[in-house]
C-alpha cells in the first residue's frame, strides 16, 4: 500500500497495476488488521500533502498549508475511527482507554499466579488523556523493550536483542548527526515524517495495550521497518555513504 500509493500519488503513475494493488491492499489490511489503519492512514495522508506542499515557495503559507492538512488529517482519522467503531470493537476511539486499562489490570494479576513476561507503564486514568500521559512510556516500550534484565524466557531474550539492537542504532544516529540536523532533516523530507509519524503512533498504541512483551513482540512488527527507515534516511543524507551506520556490527 506504501509502495503503490508512492507511484500514485507522487510519482502520479496511475496505471491500473497501482490502482488495483492499492485498493488490494486497503481491503487486505481492513480485513487482516483493520486498527493498523488508525495509525496508518493520516501519516500516508500528511506523507502526500506534504511533498506538494514542499513545492510552495512562500514560508509563511507553507506552514500555514501543512499545518491544515496536518489537522485534516487528524480529523478523517478521528472521523474513520467513529465511523467503524463496531468493527473496532474494544479498540474503538471510546472503548480503547478503557481496554487498555482492563488489559494492564488482567495482565499484573496473572502475572503475579504463572511466570509471565508482562510489564507495567504504572498507573494512569482509563481516559484518552490518562492514556497520552504514558507517550513517551508506551514509545519506548515498543522500540526499545524488554531491556536485557527484563528477560526470563528465550522468546523475551530475543526480543531484548532485538530492542537492544534499535536502542543503539538509534543513539548512533543521534550522537553522530546531532539534535539540530537531525529537526533539520526531518522537517525537510516528508518521507521521513511520513516514516516517524505512523511508526510513533503505531508503537504508542501497541505499547500502551499490550502489557505482554510476547504480544508486544508480534504486534510491533509493522511499524519497526519504517521506524528503521526514518533512521537510515536521517543517517545517509548527514553523512557520506562510505559513512556505515552499522559499521559496529561489520554491516
Amino acid at each position: 500500500m506504501t509502495y503503490t500509493t508512492f507511484r500514485l500519488m507522487i510519482q502520479r503513475d496511475f496505471s491500473i497495476k497501482n490502482i488495483l494493488f492499492t485498493i488490494m491492499s486497503f481491503i487486505l489490511i481492513a480485513t487482516v488488521k483493520l486498527y493498523i489503519l488508525m495509525g496508518f492512514l493520516p501519516a500516508l495522508l500528511i506523507w502526500i500533502l506534504f511533498v506538494y506542499s514542499q513545492k510552495i515557495k512562500i514560508w509563511s503559507t507553507r506552514i500555514m498549508v501543512k499545518l491544515l492538512f496536518s489537522l485534516t488529517a487528524i480529523s478523517v482519522s478521528l472521523f474513520f475511527m467513529q465511523r467503524f467503531g463496531n468493527e473496532l470493537g474494544k479498540y474503538s476511539l471510546e472503548n480503547i482507554a478503557e481496554t487498555s486499562n482492563v488489559t494492564r489490570t488482567w495482565i499484573n494479576y496473572s502475572s503475579k499466579t504463572s511466570e509471565g513476561a508482562s510489564y507495567d507503564l504504572g498507573e494512569f486514568d482509563p481516559s484518552i488523556a490518562g492514556m497520552i500521559s504514558k507517550f513517551p512510556a508506551a514509545v519506548n516500550v515498543t522500540f526499545f523493550r524488554p531491556y536485557p534484565w527484563e528477560t526470563g524466557k528465550l522468546i523475551v531474550l530475543l526480543s531484548a536483542i532485538e530492542a537492544l539492537l534499535f536502542l543503539f542504532i538509534t543513539l548512533k544516529v543521534i550522537f553522530s548527526v546531532g539534535l539540530p540536523k537531525i529537526w533539520l532533516t526531518i522537517n525537510k523530507d516528508p518521507t521521513i515524517q511520513f516514516c516517524l509519524i505512523f511508526s510513533i503512533i503505531f508503537a504508542f498504541a501497541v505499547g500502551i495495550s499490550s502489557y505482554n512483551f510476547g504480544a508486544l513482540s508480534r504486534y510491533k512488527i509493522p511499524c519497526l521497518p519504517f521506524y528503521a527507515m526514518s533512521l537510515i534516511l536521517i543517517y545517509y543524507k548527514n553523512k557520506p555513504l562510505k559513512k556505515k551506520l552499522f559499521a559496529p556490527l561489520g554491516i
